[in-house]
């Protein structure tokens, strides 16, 4: 076991069991609202505070750069887009979607920006989607979130000339891991199981 990250999980109260939720489906959206920006705020903390110090890393080799996009309601989606500083021809890409309930947690957090540093460390492109939620500019009902991710592999199955990528890989987890689709045909990007 790693006893700094029990120490880091203890001092948020994850080393025990979960209380019961403060609210409810039943609840005021004003509380719901509240619950989450709370939850959001905590779960960013804790991200932040987690043990990263692993000497094998090499993500300082990884490039990172931010895009905006526009998704099919106008709005703003920021894409981060990361790869291997030394790269040379063309890559295969995977495009990230972030967990967090479709309620909380954004693309641009300690953990998510590891996992997909790691990833470009690997030789792949990865762009991570900051998909609209309930957190991030909410209420955001379904299906703008999906609405989001759609965009989103859009735009990069556009460029891959433009950006030196071949394949397209989609890749989530938890609810993000629901955003992308399960079987593709031909040509069209799929999930690896």
């Amino acid at each position: 076991m790693n006893s700094e990250l029990l120490a880091t999980l203890a001092r948020f109260g994850l080393d025990g069991a979960a209380a019961d939720p403060p609210v409810d489906r039943s609840g005021a959206p004003a509380d719901i609202h509240a619950v989450l920006e709370s939850s959001h705020a905590g779960t960013e903390l804790l991200l932040e505070s987690l043990p990263n110090s692993d000497p094998r890393r090499t993500l300082e080799r990884v490039t990172r750069d931010v895009l905006t996009i526009r998704g099919a309601d106008g709005n703003p989606i920021d894409l981060y887009v990361y790869a291997p500083a030394d790269r040379s021809g063309t890559l295969p890409a995977v495009v990230y979607f972030h967990g967090g309930g479709m309620t909380i947690v954004s693309a641009d957090n300690r953990g998510t920006s590891t996992w997909c540093r790691e990833l470009a460390s690997l030789g792949l492109v990865v762009v991570g989607v900051d998909f609209r939620n309930a957190h991030h500019g909410g209420p955001n009902p379904f299906p703008a979130g999906l609405n989001d991710c759609v965009a989103a592999v859009r735009w990069l199955d556009e460029r891959r000339a433009d950006l030196g990528v071949a394949n397209i890989v989609l890749q989530g987890e938890s609810r993000g891991r629901q955003l992308g689709p399960r079987r593709g045909t031909g040509g069209e990007p799929r999930w690896v199981e």
